[in-house]
């Protein structure tokens, strides 16, 4: 990953997150969140 995509990337975060939209974004991170979580488990297990 290069230098100008992260900053890219770091631009987007902060353009997908307005500051209006709390709720939102919240709700985000928590789905978020929970996928990251159930993913991980799967990956635990597959590993086992």
């Amino acid at each position: 990953m290069s230098r100008r995509e992260r900053r890219k990337a770091k631009q987007d975060a902060k353009h997908f997150t307005p500051p209006k939209r709390n709720k939102m974004s919240s709700a985000g991170i928590a789905i978020l969140a929970v996928i990251v979580v159930v993913a991980w488990i799967a990956f635990v297990m597959v590993r086992n």
